[in-house]
């Protein structure tokens, strides 16, 4: 047995086809790997969900846009699978593969709300819908697939399901009560695992101080995706999972009195950031009455309903004087772009044939700190608001960037979630003036932000709790085939 260090909170593990690689999600730090025996992990993504093997070499993921394929080796990804907007398709998601290695079972969400279990052929990214009301399905070696029934309740079924036509072949079967969402893994020899009751572990929210003190602000803990601290630093907007619908929304936290109001409920709210007189949440979603993704923002005091800002776009992040919206421009690889909102015309600050993304506009509104790939790993780096210059600032793997209020430092997120600064300069110009140096320590925080008042940081982290998580009951049936044989035959 071998205790693999540093990997903190795991889910949705998974072995390659030969068995000499272990993929997982580390909660809320994306896709990592590592080579067994004895490797140690590797990140392949910092952003990412439901890790599955489409190869030896490459990973099938769910990607903010749809699924995702990625190489090991190479690290370059693409996106396989869109939902399809004129079929009413919000997302596309939770990929599983079939034994004809070129196609898999997705989860398909529609405007409706309703969720539906579909097979995707990788090379063509086509997806033909096989069950309606239905989700999270896995195929069983000797003909079956199971899923859970698309209502929430947890109800587990099987049906016979012949993969040379990829059609179902009888009706469905209950084969355990109720449990939890997204709680079952099948494995190549036929072995079914199921977990029963626990908690996820959630984070609680901190200040740490430009001296390294921490103070604990003592609120209910809460599952954090993203954060955006108001103008005020009075109310931390927070990306947080939906649990029915099983997507993220945004809840606004009090963090004098802990109370919480929701912010949206759409169930495709992530990435929030406050305009800067603190009247507004923008943030990346899909509206179920509009079509595609993109931008919108909502009256933090939840007078009106939100508004669609632009197409095609996310990751917002507001400058402090008012003036100007960076975004990620494009789904996939994009462009990072800024939107003049006086004059409402957008211009482009770095173009290249990677992802941009993550924007920091400073506090002077003259630069830009963002995530990229140029050199073939995510790093942050600066410009000006106006594309000229180009400063590496991370050094190394880099992300979530951030501003001190007096532009002299920039925050970042490096490897295995510690948090690293680097002194800068922006008068008369741009300079980096030091190099990266370690503020804290790998702690877990997936989130933080950056008090533009007092030059406080707010992050979650979950600090010295794993040990008080409510236990899970894991299940482990032998011979689930053989058992699917008798109580689920095929039709005849």
């Amino acid at each position: 047995m071998r205790h693999v260090e540093n990997t903190g909170p795991l889910r949705h593990l998974r072995f390659s086809p030969d068995g000499s690689r272990l993929a997982f999600t580390r909660l809320g730090a994306g896709i990592e790997y590592l080579l067994l025996p004895s490797g140690a992990p590797i990140t392949l993504t910092n952003e990412g969900e439901y890790p599955d093997w489409f190869s030896d070499e490459e990973i099938l993921f769910t990607h903010r846009d749809g699924v995702a394929r990625i190489n090991i080796s190479v690290g370059e990804e693409s996106v396989v699978f869109r939902p399809d907007s004129a079929a009413g398709q919000l997302q596309v998601y939770y990929s599983r593969m079939l034994p004809r290695m070129n196609s898999t079972l997705l989860n398909v969400f529609r405007e409706d709300g309703s969720l539906s279990i579909g097979i995707g052929d990788i090379e063509t990214g086509e997806i033909k819908i096989i069950r309606d009301g239905a989700c999270c399905a896995q195929y069983v070696s000797g003909g079956h697939i199971v899923y859970h029934v698309g209502d929430g309740s947890g109800q587990v079924v099987a049906v016979p399901f012949d993969e040379r036509v990829g059609q179902i072949a009888g009706p469905p079967v209950d084969i355990f009560p109720p449990i939890r969402f997204r709680s079952i893994y099948v494995s190549q020899d036929g072995t079914l695992l199921r977990n029963e009751g626990g908690s996820a572990p959630n984070e609680k929210l901190i200040w740490l101080s430009v001296d390294g003190t921490e103070e604990d602000l003592g609120l209910a803990e809460i599952d954090i995706r993203g954060l955006s601290l108001s103008p005020d630093g009075k109310i931390a907007a927070v990306q947080t999972p939906n649990e029915q619908e099983g997507f993220h929304d945004i809840v606004l936290v009090d963090l004098e009195t802990g109370t919480r109001n929701r912010l949206t409920f759409n169930g495709f709210s992530t990435f929030p950031a406050w305009s800067a007189d603190g009247l507004f949440v923008y943030y990346e979603g899909r509206d179920r009455r509009a079509t595609g993704q993109g931008i919108y923002r909502k009256l933090a005091d939840l007078s009106a309903n939100e508004e669609f800002v632009l197409p095609e776009a996310g990751d917002p992040n507001l400058s402090t004087d008012g003036n100007w919206l960076a975004y990620r421009d494009g789904l996939g690889e994009s462009n990072l772009s800024i939107l003049d909102l006086q004059n409402d015309v957008s211009l482009v600050v770095d173009s290249a044939a990677t992802r941009q993304d993550q924007p920091a506009i400073s506090p002077d509104s003259r630069y830009v700190a963002f995530r990229s790939q140029h050199a073939g790993q995510d790093e942050v780096y600066v410009r000006s608001l106006a594309g000229t210059g180009f400063w590496s600032i991370s050094s190394g793997p880099g992300s979530m960037p951030n501003w001190s209020p007096d532009g002299n430092y920039i925050y970042f997120i490096g490897e295995q979630w510690s948090m690293w600064r680097v002194r800068v300069t922006t008068t008369p110009s741009f300079q980096r003036i030091s190099s990266p140096e370690i503020i804290r320590g790998q702690s877990g925080q997936l989130r933080y932000s950056v008090d533009q008042t007092t030059g406080r940081i707010l992050m979650g982290t979950r600090g010295g709790r794993l040990e008080n998580m409510e236990s899970e009951l894991l299940n482990i049936v032998l011979n689930f085939p053989k058992e699917l044989a008798r109580i689920a035959p095929p039709s005849r």
